[in-house]
């Protein structure tokens, strides 16, 4: 992959190796005065995150047919454990069936996942049949979109005697696995859609479950087509034409290039409209490790395109990021870090006629946001000979400005509303459209302590104080006319006092709190987490024997750049090679965005 600064690798900002040569042209001389570093640490790490290809590392379900003389109930017990092994489409699952029902039993209608470690257990209810009732832990819907569900999973199973052994007449669609049925029978992946403002070429990931084994680029084609995921669809587009399907039951990869035969409304695609529909597939399917996509309307109209073509690197999702300048505050003024010394930006942050705390800089470096001392009010200004500052709005708390891709800056206006109880209200700045409010629907009760806009612009993560404790919501952005920020979901974070978070990657979040869930330790763990929860890595603490740091209290990151911190004794670190290097004196270190 080319130019595989936009491999799946770096994508999901996981090449740390990139760290030790980023930092040494970053630092240059300015570490050569610093007090001595360690050398090593511990990492951390879980497995299996977003986007992870690797069926390597899972060992599968061996499903085991029905033995003769089974009872009513250990047949439908027989079942639920082969049903969780995917192989020639729940083959050994079918033989516990009758012959009418294995021909009519659709196991993709989706799925039900129950909460029942000690395995299965059925009741038999009455004469044929049976009855499964477990606690229901989550779905996965059709289209591959994980939820968390709560309630009681209660399954019917009426089973008669075939050739003298019970088989099972009837049963309802889908699947009922455990948690550890879905994580060895599935695979998560992305897939792309673009954003809706059509003079924009980036992609937003949609994270789906595919079933591992064979026939895994045919079901991410399928997926594909067939649109985003309810949760996401109000805030992309797709740009494959109403009514495209696969023009053949298949998208086969023969060496190393997967073969994509649309139907006939594809081949009126043309202009713009086709490269987002091939950029869509290309990234899409580039998570199998192929090397070309040839695309068919009806078997002809071919179009062979391989995945390190630099026409599609542009769509990368990360790709407002990845050119990004680390920043930090100094005696009241805005600096970057620049190879081999500190620089004070150009413009009114960085000349020291207005002191910000909190900075924001927008993707593109040419503007910052930020709230003057007290906190009270939020004002911007641009990055380079413009001496104008704008008074964005005065409140009673803010939170830290978040930058969109296109130019708009996003925070929150705090008001206490009563004991435990806050007003928060959302606004978007930009010098060209002013203060505009957004509107919020379903936001959880409680306080907004951080607001993260994704490096694509159509998410947004939210830290929020809640009854419960800190909680961290994934929202999607809508833009029509107003944008709107809707569908909170929680983030399972698998981290404990969490006190801060932010974008790492399109995949992936950089979260500050406790590692072990539950702890009442200090929340100055760095640790980058899949959005959907199931990875987590822990950066090594910063050591004591640094001097006389007292902890983490802000962390921020960028895809393919070393995580900078600042401590709460006024000092900025850079994460690099699997260490902790001291910049020097400041606060507020942060990245575009």
């Amino acid at each position: 992959m080319p130019s595989r600064g936009w491999s799946r690798r770096d994508r999901t900002g996981r090449g740390r190796g990139l760290f030790a040569a980023v930092a040494a042209t970053v630092l240059g001389v300015l570490l050569a005065s610093c007090a001595s570093i360690p050398t090593s640490g511990p990492v951390r790490q879980g497995g299996g995150g977003a986007g992870t290809v690797n069926t390597n590392q899972v060992v599968g379900v061996i499903a085991q047919p029905p033995r003769p003389g089974m009872t009513q109930q250990e047949v439908v017990e027989g079942f639920l454990l082969a049903a969780a092994a995917f192989d020639n489409d729940h083959a050994v699952a079918r033989s516990y069936l009758t012959s009418a029902a294995a021909s009519t039993w659709n196991p993709s209608s989706g799925v039900t996942v129950y909460d029942n470690a000690g395995g299965p257990e059925a009741t038999l209810a009455g004469a044929g049949l049976v009855t499964f009732v477990a606690p229901r832990i989550g779905t996965i819907s059709n289209q591959g979109k994980e939820t968390t569900a709560t309630g009681t999973v209660t399954a019917r199973f009426t089973v008669r005697r075939v050739g003298g052994q019970w088989r099972i007449a009837s049963l309802p669609n889908g699947l009922l696995l455990t948690q550890n049925d879905v994580n060895r029978g599935f695979q998560p992946f992305d897939l792309y859609f673009p954003v809706p403002d059509p003079s924009s070429t980036v992609l937003v990931p949609d994270q789906v479950l595919v079933p591992r084994g064979a026939g895994q680029s045919t079901a991410l084609v399928e997926a594909l087509l067939a649109g985003p995921t309810p949760w996401l669809a109000p805030a992309v587009r797709t740009a494959f034409p109403p009514g495209t399907k696969l023009a053949v039951n298949s998208a086969p990869i023969e060496n190393g290039t997967v073969t994509v035969d649309l139907t006939a409304p594809a081949g009126s695609v043309a202009g713009k409209q086709l490269d987002a529909m091939t950029a869509q597939l290309v990234w899409t399917l580039s998570q199998l490790n192929v090397n070309n996509v040839r695309i068919q309307v009806e078997g002809s109209a071919e179009r062979l395109v391989s995945v390190e073509d630099p026409r599609f690197g542009k769509w990368n999702p990360d790709g407002a990021s990845l050119q990004s300048t680390a920043y930090f505050v100094r005696d009241g003024r805005l600096v970057s870090i620049q190879p081999g010394h500190i620089a004070p930006v150009q413009g009114p942050a960085g000349d020291g006629t207005v002191k910000l705390a909190s900075p924001g800089v927008s993707y593109d470096q040419t503007q910052v946001a930020g709230l003057t001392a007290g906190g009270t009010e939020l004002v911007a200004a641009k990055i380079g000979k413009s001496k104008t500052v704008v008074a964005v709005r005065h409140g009673v708390s803010f939170t830290a400005p978040s930058w969109d891709l296109f130019g708009v800056a996003w925070f929150v206006d705090r008001r206490p509303s009563g004991p435990r109880h806050w007003d928060n209200v959302f606004w978007s700045y930009s010098m060209a459209h002013g203060l505009e409010p957004v509107t919020v629907q379903g936001l959880p009760a409680g306080e907004v302590l951080n607001l993260r806009i994704s490096p694509d612009g159509a998410r947004a993560v939210v830290l929020m104080a809640t009854t419960a404790g800190n909680q961290v919501y994934l929202a999607r952005v809508v833009r029509a006319d107003g944008a709107v920020v809707s569908g909170f979901a929680v983030v399972n974070a698998k981290v404990s006092n969490i006190q801060g978070v932010s974008w790492s990657s399109a995949d992936n979040l950089l979260v500050l709190g406790s590692a072990t869930p539950g702890s009442i330790a200090a929340a100055d763990e760095p640790s980058v987490i899949a959005l959907n929860g199931a990875e987590v890595q822990l950066l090594v603490s910063i050591p004591a024997s640094s001097g006389a740091t007292t902890g983490i209290a802000q962390v921020s990151e960028a895809p393919s750049q070393p995580v900078v911190a600042s401590t709460t004794d006024g000092r900025v670190w850079l994460y690099a090679g699997f260490q902790w290097q001291l910049i020097g004196k400041g606060s507020y270190a942060i990245y575009p965005g």
